[in-house]
């Protein structure tokens, strides 16, 4: 509860500053498929990674937590929603073969996650919250 008392004239304002930092949420290690991963939460807000801004490679992209996070409105979603983005990186592999005695590739890109309540809201898509953490 908050109160304000006091004589008040006229013309005067109160502003009230709700902020809500992009923060990073580990799980505990003995988890093991969220073992090594890091999800996004601002505020009360879990956030998620879903295929209609980042496509369908989710699993093959990390986050370094060591990043100043963007935040943005979101497109096609109720008004004033809030998205969070920033850099990942994505593993690049030989889509043809099982296994590979090669040493993986890497490519920047952006990636822009949106509040999990919101997942499906503009059709199929895949999500995921959990995003493995670039070390």
């Amino acid at each position: 509860i908050l109160r304000c008392n006091g004589p008040w004239k006229k013309g005067e304002k109160i502003e009230l500053d709700f902020s809500m930092p992009v923060e990073i949420v580990r799980s505990n290690r003995k988890v093991h498929d969220t073992a090594g991963k890091l999800a996004l939460t601002r505020g009360p807000l879990v956030y998620a990674l879903e295929s209609i801004e980042n496509g369908t490679t989710l699993g093959r992209l990390s986050i370094s937590s060591d990043q100043e996070f963007k935040l943005g409105k979101a497109k096609d979603l109720p008004g004033g929603t809030i998205t969070i983005s920033g850099n990942a990186t994505e593993i690049v592999n030989n889509e043809d073969t099982l296994y590979t005695t090669e040493k993986p590739t890497y490519k920047k890109v952006r990636f822009t996650a949106i509040p999990y309540a919101l997942w499906q809201n503009r059709g199929d898509a895949e999500v995921s919250v959990w995003i493995h953490e670039k070390a």
